[in-house]
């Protein structure tokens, strides 16, 4: 019943009803008898929603009830983290009929608290953990890793960093490191000229602490904005979606390649599917090729045609 669109068309109708009506004229707007209207009628008041009905000048009436249930949910702020981390399977529902509203109302609860978001963080704590390892570096050179945790440590130390870059040196006031167009970014304040900057941290060669205090310009919210600007100017990710005919063979841990939000759940009809949100490149292609005829690319179409291109291309080399 849950997967039919009939049941919530008729049950949307009923709860967003808001004056009394003639039962006949509800019956044609749903195309129902009254027998049935009752049988939902009766469903609503299981789950504590009263329609009063009663007659009036020998007509049958539908009342809504003066005060409408809302139900409000409290988290706190783990269980609001793991909340949102069952969000990616979700995409199982995609073809159910109760789907499309409420992910719309979820897409505004996330963005009334999206200073509590998880996925942007996580992608950046992910990458930072895989670059904590140790690395093996000619002695001119500082490892990543440790650039990585002295400006960590700064961050959290409200201190302010001069850095060499390849091309310049600057001052600045780090504020976050966030994961942007598969790079881990720098956004800081410029000491000099005040504004919000952004930088590769594979391009910063060194750093040291500056013997100054500095009170910050802009608020977490402006930065978050700033961020959010640079990734829709930047943003080139799409949403592969792919059936895995072979699960043993699956293998989706691409080197040097992070996959946003990866889920795995199989459709009624049993199938597999994965999906992730990548950035299309040549190391994308040959992974899919190398899985051959294990997966099938379900989605974007786009993205598939591109693939099949390079396949075409790498077949003519070969020949």
């Amino acid at each position: 019943m849950l997967d039919q669109g009939r049941f919530w068309e008729i049950i949307k109708y009923l709860v967003e009803l808001d004056h009394k009506k003639n039962f006949d004229e509800i019956c044609d707007d749903l195309s129902i008898t009254n027998r049935q209207l009752n049988s939902f009628i009766s469903f609503l008041k299981e789950v504590s929603y009263n329609l009063d009905h009663y007659s009036e000048d020998g007509v049958r009436l539908l009342c809504p009830p003066s005060e409408k249930p809302k139900i409000t949910l409290e988290f706190n702020l783990l269980e609001w983290l793991q909340f949102q981390a069952h969000f990616p399977a979700l995409s199982a529902c995609e073809d159910k009929p109760f789907h499309s509203e409420f992910v719309t109302k979820l897409s505004e609860v996330e963005q009334e608290y999206a200073a509590h978001d998880l996925f942007t963080p996580i992608e950046t704590l992910n990458e930072l953990m895989e670059i904590q390892s140790p690395q093996v570096v000619d002695g001119a050179s500082v490892p990543k890793n440790e650039i990585i945790a002295f400006i960590e440590e700064s961050i959290l130390d409200e201190d302010v960093l001069n850095i060499q870059l390849l091309d310049k040196q600057m001052t600045i006031y780090p504020r976050k490191i966030v994961y942007l167009d598969g790079e881990l970014n720098l956004v800081a304040e410029g000491v000099n000229d005040k504004c919000l900057v952004n930088m590769n941290i594979d391009h910063i060669t060194q750093a040291f602490e500056e013997d100054m205090t500095w009170t910050p310009l802009f608020s977490k919210m402006e930065i978050e904005d700033f961020v959010s600007s640079i990734r829709a100017i930047s943003e080139n990710e799409i949403r592969l979606v792919l059936k895995v005919y072979n699960r043993e063979n699956f293998d989706n841990g691409l080197d040097h390649h992070h996959f946003g939000k990866p889920c795995m759940f199989t459709n009624p009809e049993g199938d597999f599917i994965w999906a992730a949100s990548i950035e299309p490149n040549e190391d994308i292609y040959n992974w899919l090729s190398e899985l051959g005829t294990d997966i099938e690319i379900l989605d974007p179409i786009d993205f598939k045609k591109e693939f099949l291109k390079y396949c075409e291309g790498k077949l003519k080399k070969l020949a």
